[in-house]
């Protein structure tokens, strides 16, 4: 059996103890296991001393230096010592967790199926594997189920740019962001948000393949697949109008496309039908009309889009209130309005 307890020598001490009674005239005491030195022998309760009475030097046995009597009571102690030098006290342990804060070197193996694998290694570089003792990245996350050890996702960091990417599987996705992101895209068109800088929330986006279906019909009729805005400038080259575009914006949320525009025909274009171009998509088929609306330094003018291109033609409403192509030369002209595009 084992205990703790306290030796004649006050030291502080694991004991095996093994007692036995003597046959007449026994010498030798064999099958024991003991460190030579760290060794208690009693016969009848009396302590004997080694190397007068006894010698224990081999780990195995005891020989006794005067024969033993019949049912000698012999019990036989091995102390397992240990020194508290090669320990820690609590506050040298506290001091060390502190201090452990950051792993360095982490491994650990068997939490999955495969007690073959490794579960989580934390490198020397702060680097997190899952599957894998050695990532490559921030963080790296293997399928340990494969026999090659496919990447299932992957976060990485470069130091000198402040360039992060993240990828999933096959697809992937990075940015020079340094306000950090969310990221989830795939090269097929799977869903994902990000956050492309200037702090946590602008630039969020939301690609997703084949459009946002509202409610619960699935036509089509109710998908916004399309929204993009921009700039955009005046084209007079189909009247040899000189045009000088001031500023021109656009806004298309689906196959609608609102527009708004600042320009200015210098003096002595002579131009008495006004065909402007560069509208920022083409127009629908023949089946749609618009017309955008604005005004000049001559008066209201009104625009009718011409279906299946990106022009529209510009009348000028005269005094007379009928509709009539006039000379614009000089004009500057503001126009806004929204049209069908393809």
């Amino acid at each position: 059996m084992s205990y703790l307890g306290r030796s004649a020598k006050l030291s502080l001490k694991a004991q095996e103890k093994v007692s036995f009674l003597a046959t007449a005239g026994q010498t030798v005491k064999t099958g024991l296991s003991y460190t030579p030195s760290f060794i208690e022998v009693y016969v009848n309760g009396v302590l004997l001393t080694d190397t007068t009475d006894y010698t224990a030097t081999n780990g195995n046995s005891v020989t006794f230096t005067v024969a033993l009597l019949l049912n000698d009571e012999v019990t036989v102690i091995s102390l397992k010592t240990f020194t508290v030098a090669d320990h820690y006290n609590k506050t040298e342990a506290d001091t060390l967790l502190a201090a452990k804060a950051t792993i360095a070197n982490f491994t650990s193996t068997g939490i999955d199926d495969n007690a073959t694998s490794t579960a989580v290694t934390i490198d020397a570089s702060e680097n997190v594997g899952i599957g894998t003792a050695s990532p490559s990245a921030r963080f790296e996350v293997e399928d340990n189920g494969s026999a090659t050890g496919n990447v299932i996702m992957k976060v990485t960091q470069d130091d000198q740019s402040s360039h992060y990417g993240m990828s999933v599987g096959n697809d992937a996705y990075s940015t020079t962001d340094t306000d950090g992101f969310l990221i989830y895209q795939a090269n097929n068109g799977h869903t994902y948000i990000y956050n492309g800088g200037a702090g946590l929330g602008a630039n969020i986006g939301m690609p997703v393949a084949g459009g946002i279906t509202f409610g619960m019909d699935t036509a089509a009729a109710n998908t916004l697949d399309d929204y993009e805005e921009g700039t955009w400038s005046a084209d007079g080259s189909a009247h040899s109008l000189s045009i000088i575009t001031q500023g021109g914006f656009y806004r298309k949320v689906g196959s609608l496309v609102h527009v708004n525009i600042y320009f200015d025909i210098p003096a002595n274009s002579n131009a008495t039908a006004v065909l402007i171009g560069g509208l920022p998509f083409t127009a629908a088929g023949s089946a749609n009309y618009s017309q955008l609306v604005g005004r000049s330094n001559q008066g209201a003018v009104i625009c009718q889009v011409n279906a299946g291109n990106s022009k529209f033609d510009m009348r000028l409403i005269g005094s007379d209130a009928g509709r009539q192509y006039n000379q614009m030369s000089g004009s500057y002209i503001l126009i806004s309005g929204t049209y069908v595009a393809e």
